[in-house]
């Protein structure tokens, strides 16, 4: 039943979408559409846990069917009202203040780091240096995984993947 329900949410999220894109000038690009359909079955499948629990407790008690369900939906359709107002306003405020802080804060927003020269002439976008190590330090002979800073190397990533330490 979630699943269902998140997948009928998709469709009038995509159709929403479109007509939204008939009266304002925006484009959404087709990648996103792996992205709304996770985060609809991950809302959708939460909220409706709200109600099942509610209908199960209530069936439990000895509630006919009918009245289980429209008092499972009393019980937290205030609770799931108010969950999504506060991710709208999350929306909002994201869409609003955060770029108008940026404006006025400038390159303060990055306080107390500074603005690499390069990311403030445009050369090149932001790195970022990672450690991996999920299973600790490779100890076969070959001796492939013992970078120690930065991405792994595609040798020791084929090394890894095939199981060899």
């Amino acid at each position: 039943m979630t699943v269902a329900t998140a997948l009928l949410s998709y469709l009038v999220a995509t159709r929403l979408l479109a007509i939204v894109q008939t009266f304002i000038d925006i484009s959404v690009p087709r990648e996103l559409e792996p992205l709304i359909l996770a985060l609809l079955i991950g809302v959708v499948a939460d909220y409706s846990l709200f109600y099942l629990y509610a209908f199960r407790r209530r069936l439990g008690e000895g509630e006919a069917r009918l009245d289980a369900a429209r008092l499972a939906t009393a019980d937290y359709s205030k609770v799931i009202l108010v969950a999504g107002l506060t991710v709208l306003t999350g929306l909002v405020v994201s869409l609003a203040l955060t770029p108008a802080l940026i404006a006025v804060l400038g390159r303060f927003v990055f306080w107390p780091n500074k603005l690499d020269s390069a990311v403030r002439d445009h050369e090149r976008p932001p790195t970022f240096v990672a450690t991996v190590n999920i299973r600790g330090p490779c100890r076969c002979p070959s001796g492939a995984g013992t970078q120690a800073r930065g991405l792994p190397s595609k040798q020791w990533i084929r090394h890894t993947a095939r199981g060899s330490c």
